[in-house]
């Protein structure tokens, strides 16, 4: 069995990271973070909806939606294979709000396992020909520029990667907080942190984008 220690420092790690409210926002803003008017305005963005699914293959959009039918946490902005490399991507936005307490964060931590478990089970049948499965979480923001006035990005959280066949065969066995912490604790499953503001800069290919509330329709 594994030091106890150890997990309970992983899964904190992986709380408060997520608590933080994406450290770069500040890169973006010129402004500290706690109360800074970029977390602000992160949590006054709603989502709505918008068609951008243009040509992407329909099944691979049923499982977007499958996903977010399970998890009212979670929206999708691209899902994909990449047949040339064997892996298959999945962009999303993960919407619990982050907490301060030590159960909070226990409980935030537990929601993202969940949500990252519910993606791998959804697309194990479009993901037969990869051999990775790629999750990434990206946090909406509103930033203002010199020259457009407000402006919508994404933000790079974490990105979480397994092989398909170790998340089969996970998949198979007791789904649990202390489960996932032994993932990542034995470098089985991968937990990617940009060091630095990243944003993301992929192509959408599912029914979803952000604005502000007052202007949401």
């Amino acid at each position: 069995m594994r030091p106890r220690w150890l997990f309970l420092s992983l899964i904190a790690a992986i709380a408060v990271s997520g608590c933080s409210v994406f450290p770069g926002l500040r890169v973006l803003t010129g402004e500290d973070s706690g109360s800074s008017q970029a977390e602000r305005t992160v949590q006054n963005i709603e989502l709505v909806m918008g068609d951008k699914s243009g040509s992407t293959d329909s099944s691979l959009l049923n499982t977007a939606y499958r996903i977010e039918a399970a998890d009212n946490l979670v929206d999708i902005i691209e899902i994909r294979e990449d047949a040339e490399s064997h892996e298959f991507n999945v962009t999303l936005l993960f919407l619990a709000a982050p907490q301060n307490t030590p159960q909070g964060q226990r409980d935030w931590a537990d929601a993202l396992r969940q949500a990252v478990e519910l993606t791998w089970r959804a697309v194990l049948p479009e993901s037969e020909n990869s051999d990775l499965l790629r999750v990434t979480i990206v946090a909406p923001a509103q930033i203002d520029t010199l020259d457009n006035g407000p402006s919508f990005v994404g933000i790079i959280n974490r990105s979480f990667e397994i092989d398909r066949a170790d998340a089969v065969s996970y998949l198979q066995g007791e789904r649990s907080l202390q489960a996932f912490g032994d993932l990542l604790v034995e470098g089985t499953l991968r937990d990617f942190q940009p060091g630095a503001l990243e944003l993301y800069s992929g192509t959408p290919n599912h029914p979803m984008f952000v604005a502000p509330t007052n202007e949401a329709g």
